[in-house]
């Protein structure tokens, strides 16, 4: 499988969670905790660097970001993944999250229990 399909199947798998984050951050903007949220999960750039979205906290100068990863079997096992190396350490495209991650925060949603681990 390409890079290309790898990726669209990754993003769609993680949008559900990436979605309801993103209502939470709006929210919070509504009652005014959250002055600012910015969405960056279609700028090329941004995507390399695993960040999806960032926010301000009312009053505050400091802009946050965050990745969101969705987990959907946290609540099974009791365990989390993350991919430190996917595939091959040879091929840059297969970096892992302690690579390229460059977000403040790691939000990490168990999808079956819409609980949010920020990390």
């Amino acid at each position: 499988m390409k890079f290309e399909e790898r990726f669209e199947k990754a993003y769609k798998k993680g949008l559900p969670g990436e979605e309801l984050v993103k209502s939470y951050l709006l929210r919070k903007c509504e009652e005014k905790k959250l002055s600012y949220v910015g969405d960056f999960r279609n700028n090329p750039y941004y995507q390399k660097v695993d960040i999806d979205f960032e926010y301000k906290i009312h009053n505050s100068e400091k802009i946050i970001t965050m990745d969101v990863k969705t987990d959907y079997r946290i609540w099974q096992t009791d365990n989390v993944v993350f991919e430190l190396c996917k595939g091959s350490l040879n091929n840059p495209y297969d970096q892992g999250i302690n690579v390229k991650c460059q977000a403040d925060e790691l939000w990490l949603l168990d999808y079956h229990n819409k609980i949010v681990y920020i990390i």
